[in-house]
């Protein structure tokens, strides 16, 4: 067998060294590709179809699920402690002065109880409904002054 004829059988033929060879550059670009995006809560795209709407669940420094001008600002995605691994948008609020929950029945009237915010993992606490788009300045129902929020806008 002479080169020609090798070169010709290797040039439509794809063999187990191109493919690991293609593997190992993908392996090793793909951090790259993922490094050069950059994200900022600013940036973040809604992650629900908005206020008091079924979500993905929350994980501290994820974008808000809707912009709302009350302090603390907006509303996030939290896990519901009732059903765990659903998370539901709702209305951010301070850690501090909250009240604790096992369950909804736990927290006052339109508050529900939610778990693993920025408050910590695990922490059950009552989080009050996102108020409605037009709600400004306003202050949440659970609202006892500042500090860190369950949101992870104030730290």
């Amino acid at each position: 067998m002479d080169g020609i004829d090798l070169e010709g059988r290797l040039a439509g033929a794809t063999t187990r060294r191109t493919i690991v060879t293609t593997g190992v550059k993908l392996a090793y670009t793909a951090p790259i590709v993922a490094a050069s995006f950059k994200l900022s809560h600013a940036s973040a795209a809604p992650i629900s179809g908005g206020g008091n709407q079924p979500c993905q669940t929350f994980v501290c420094g994820n974008g808000a699920c809707a912009e709302r001008d009350t302090s603390p600002p907006n509303c996030f995605c939290f896990e519901l402690t009732e059903k765990p691994g659903n998370g539901l948008c709702l209305g951010n609020f301070f850690c501090s002065g909250t009240p604790t929950c096992d369950t909804s029945a736990d927290c006052p009237s339109g508050s529900t109880c939610v778990t693993n915010t920025c408050c910590g993992q695990g922490v059950q606490l009552c989080a009050p409904a996102c108020p409605a788009p037009s709600a400004k300045s306003s202050k949440s129902s659970v609202d006892r002054g500042s500090g860190p929020d369950a949101g992870g806008t104030q730290r």
